[in-house]
């Protein structure tokens, strides 16, 4: 199981009156189920994680009462999308509302938000820990001028960056800005369009294929 839920999660969960639910099998033998209190509201929150890399969520559950909620989040890159909700986020303030996806980086300041009652929370999440994101990274939009930027690249560090992008390509893919910052980080970079296709296998081996001419 995920240390992030192990350390963070399980004991934010029995705080707010979740209670294992080991026989509910509906996300399959994967993972653990917690329903929540009848006092509290109703529903399910299931988790799964690996060791210190990431954890997925599946949240299926509201609150009797308006909820606030503050805890310290783990360091991490937190990605959410909701399908049904109600409410805010705080720090930054955020309207919370169905069809959002809502991203995080813990670790830093505390996460505090309001969730409306009787609204279900329905939505999926995967929080990304240093130890997965630290080693590789693929650029956004194919290394453009205004993707990876510097604060990013602070946090995440990355030892090998990836960019995919076309020989034939007619909007000059990879920026020069971006490779730069790429540098800056200390990063190793590989550029499809010199390199082929690369393929890292479970986050250690690296191999790069030159394209056929």
């Amino acid at each position: 199981m995920s240390e992030i839920i192990d350390q963070f999660y399980t004991p934010l969960l029995i705080e707010h009156g979740f209670i294992r639910d080991p026989d509910n099998q509906q996300y399959g033998a994967l993972g653990d189920c917690w329903k929540l209190s009848p006092e509290v509201g109703e529903g399910t929150y299931w988790t799964y994680g690996q060791k210190d890399l990431y954890d997925i969520k599946i949240h299926n559950f509201s609150f009797h009462e308006d909820f606030m909620l503050e805890c310290s989040m783990p360091e991490c890159l937190s990605i959410t999308r909701y399908d049904s909700i109600s409410g805010e986020e705080l720090s930054p303030y955020r309207r919370l509302s169905a069809g959002c996806i809502k991203t995080f980086i813990g670790g830093y300041t505390p996460y505090k938000a309001l969730i409306h009652k009787n609204i279900p929370i329905r939505s999926v999440g995967i929080e990304i820990a240093p130890a997965y994101y630290e080693d590789y990274l693929k650029t956004a939009h194919h290394g453009s001028r205004y993707s990876t930027g510097a604060e990013f690249l602070e946090i995440v560090r990355p030892e090998l960056a990836v960019v995919s992008c076309s020989a034939t390509n007619t909007y000059g893919h990879p920026s020069p800005d971006t490779l730069e910052r790429l540098k800056k980080s200390g990063s190793r970079v590989l550029i499809t369009r010199d390199c082929g296709a690369v393929t890292i296998v479970n986050g250690k081996s690296v191999s790069a294929f030159n394209r056929i001419k």
